[in-house]
């Protein structure tokens, strides 16, 4: 029951290209917009969480910071945000590798403390590695053990003991979750956490459209009601406070056109590459490990456009449900099955993120002509992003066939557009005033009083992951507050 529900409900039919979903436990991850908008999906497919915590509920883990070649148009040097990642590296009890090929480029702000145990699958696959290419100091191909925000401390009760069962929420508490922070706020008297409504827009004073005084939301029944407020710091992720943002330009008059669109949307699209490795030939399938990436590898990039590295996340197969794999196999059902319990040891997938950039045919739109607004989002992959995206896919395979690892291009999955959830830009940071932006310190150009501190104030996105950077830059802004 714990695995797959009642009446097996837990058990996905998952789509010929997924590897794998979220099962039904695991509630507040949905593709409907809580605004009860209608929505057009057909060129970007968003996610949204609304479980307490959100999104971050639901991330894999991985905690990569950002260098100064990663922060295209911030206008913000990296040094603001070191003292964030060494505070964020012990609350997010991060672990890894320890002063390894990949230190600089994923965690030059903080000193790793704790490793994890890797299978033997994977400790072959490194030491491969280090034989072909540390040794040799190629530097083009980095890889490592990935940084994970799982706790591997032996000395304390909540130490990962490799339950295999993360994707079903971590039994012990492992890996970090942004509830474990606001379980900390609420122990202060002067915070007040409330739920059960929906944050619509947020209305300025009569006197002074720029000013917010109101913040205008639904309650459980969908009626309508108001709070005033002084100040606002929004952080609903880059979609919604988006949604909320526009409605706010639109309802306080700060748009004319009944279509009010963002400045821009981002996404790292995620190209999923199985790969067979041949150094666990003889081991025996181990489920008692971490169901998330155990290695990262980092590629380099030459595009001027974009940041230095191209981040791919590791992962062999552990204790997932894996009947899509199986039924591709196309050899009949008892042969597939047969076929993949022999091999699947020696399997794995390769993550590739993708980096983006702002353009104008990329947006999210709110169409109020209509009687129940309608959500559009815009969104059509550049020229440029393709050549960086078929580059780094040539280079990764090459470099993973240089390990012996038996992988192709042809066997690769692109995901759909919005399915990457590193979603940024679409109130991004600006020098220069700019309807729908923000300052460096990420204060609203629209409003006098209003903050926005999540990766809606993006103005690039790197490869690297996104969740560590949310919190480094919130952090940053919280101080200058």
């Amino acid at each position: 029951k714990f695995f797959y529900g009642e009446d097996l409900i837990n058990l996905h039919k998952n789509n010929p290209d997924e590897l794998f979903t979220f099962p039904e436990r695991r509630r507040g991850l949905t593709k409907k917009n809580i605004f009860r908008y209608d929505q057009d999906v057909n060129l970007f497919e968003p996610k949204h969480g609304y479980c307490k915590g959100g999104l971050g509920s639901f991330w894999g883990a991985n905690s990569v910071e950002f260098n100064q070649d990663d922060l295209i148009g911030f206008g913000i040097d990296k040094n603001e945000f070191v003292s964030a990642y060494s505070e964020l590296g012990d609350r997010f009890k991060l672990s890894g590798g320890i002063n390894d090929d990949i230190s600089e480029i994923a965690n030059n702000s903080y000193k790793i403390k704790y490793d994890r145990n890797l299978s033997n699958a994977e400790l072959k696959l490194l030491k491969m590695y280090q034989e072909k290419f540390q040794n040799n100091k190629v530097n083009d191909f980095r890889m490592g053990q990935s940084r994970l925000a799982i706790n591997s401390s032996p000395a304390t009760n909540d130490s990962c003991y490799n339950s295999g069962l993360c994707m079903w929420r971590c039994p012990n508490s492992s890996i970090y979750d942004p509830k474990q922070t606001l379980a900390e706020c609420q122990s202060y008297n002067s915070f007040n956490y409330k739920k059960g409504f929906t944050v619509i827009f947020l209305e300025s004073c009569n006197l002074k459209k720029t000013n917010i005084k109101n913040i205008i939301y639904t309650d459980s029944n969908g009626i309508f009601k108001k709070e005033g407020v002084e100040n606002v710091i929004l952080a609903a992720g880059a979609l919604n406070s988006s949604i909320i943002h526009l409605r706010s330009l639109f309802e306080n008059g700060l748009s004319t056109s009944n279509k009010v669109r963002s400045y821009g949307l981002m996404d790292t699209q995620v190209v999923k590459i199985p790969y067979f490795n041949p150094y666990a030939i003889n081991d025996n399938f181990n489920t008692s490990k971490i169901q998330l990436n155990n290695l990262t590898a980092f590629i380099r990039n030459y595009s001027n456009d974009f940041p230095n590295w191209i981040q791919a996340e590791l992962l062999s197969l552990g204790s997932l449900i894996y009947h899509p794999i199986i039924n591709k196999v196309g050899l009949g059902i008892l042969n597939s099955l047969f076929t993949f319990n022999t091999i699947k040891s020696n399997l794995g997938v390769a993550s590739l993120f993708i980096p983006d950039r702002l353009d104008s045919s990329n947006y999210i739109e709110i169409d109020f002509s209509k009687k129940v607004p309608e959500l559009n989002f815009k969104y059509q992959q550049l020229n440029d992003v393709q050549k960086v995206k078929k580059d780094s896919i040539s280079a990764f395979i090459g470099y993973m066939r240089r390990l012996g690892i038996l992988i192709s291009k042809h066997s690769a999955i692109h995901l759909k557009h919005g399915e990457g959830i590193h979603y940024a830009g679409t109130i991004p940071i600006m020098e220069n005033k700019t309807l729908g932006c923000v300052d460096r310190d990420c204060k609203s150009y629209d409003f006098d009083n209003l903050h926005v501190v999540d990766g809606s104030v993006f103005p690039s996105l790197p490869s690297k992951s996104i969740s560590l950077n949310l919190a480094a830059n919130a952090i940053r802004v919280a101080r200058k507050l």
